[in-house]
């Protein structure tokens, strides 16, 4: 990039351009709903996220959950679970390309409606730990990485973190998000799969399919 302009759109590469789709998609709409016939039966926010990137491979697991603390008439919260595979990306964009169906992201995904008291006993959990602010940051792409996001209120009550899995200062947090991960994944197997979530993006509109069936709650392993 020169004199603070960007760089055109032609001198990226596909995976690239790709790439910027891509990462809407794992970090996750703003807010959800459900429709019926009477209009909006559920509206939530990315309440709480969770993250994983292990090691040098291009990666990611991301699970957020969706909810509205502040609705009690809500009983419910939505699960979200996407998966990133930037090799099977690179792969799939080495194949010749069809004029008439031109390469369209698709990712493994997975939606269900949980108890909304589960999203509250998982903030619970997080509540009281002590987080480092003056990490030691480096080069190293060999280790995992780990991002936490919690928005009780969108606007005015929102933290986040991002820190690499080897570091001792980060021991309790690990634990605690190790713990909420499993959790996540008991929720994933056996709660209602949901399939007709209308996603909100803000700026960006993804061009996406998810690819239900492929989801896998052993994609990626937290260690």
């Amino acid at each position: 990039m020169k004199g603070g302009q960007q760089l055109p759109s032609h001198a990226l590469s596909p995976v690239s351009v790709i790439r910027i789709q891509a990462r809407a998609i794992w970090r996750g709409p703003q807010s959800v709903e459900l429709h019926d016939d009477g209009g909006v039966s559920f509206y939530g926010w990315r309440t709480l996220a969770l993250e994983l990137r292990p090691g040098k491979a291009d990666r990611i697991e991301s699970r957020s959950v969706y909810a509205n603390l502040y609705d009690r008439t809500q009983p419910t919260a939505i699960l979200r679970a996407v998966y990133w595979d930037g090799e099977l990306v690179r792969r799939q964009t080495k194949q010749p390309e069809d004029k008439d169906r031109p390469f369209r992201l698709k990712v493994p995904a997975r939606f269900v409606q949980m108890p909304v008291d589960r999203l509250v006993a998982w903030l619970a959990q997080l509540e009281g730990v002590s987080i480092p602010v003056d990490d030691m940051c480096g080069d190293d792409g060999a280790t995992s990485i780990r991002r936490l996001r919690i928005e009780r209120d969108y606007l005015s009550c929102i933290f986040e973190k991002v820190w690499r899995l080897e570091d001792p200062k980060h021991a309790r947090l690990n634990k605690r998000w190790d713990q909420i991960w499993q959790e996540m994944n008991t929720s994933l197997t056996n709660e209602q799969l949901v399939g007709n979530v209308v996603e909100n993006f803000w700026f960006v509109k993804p061009r996406v399919r998810y690819d239900l069936r492929a989801y896998d709650i052993s994609l990626i392993a937290p260690k």
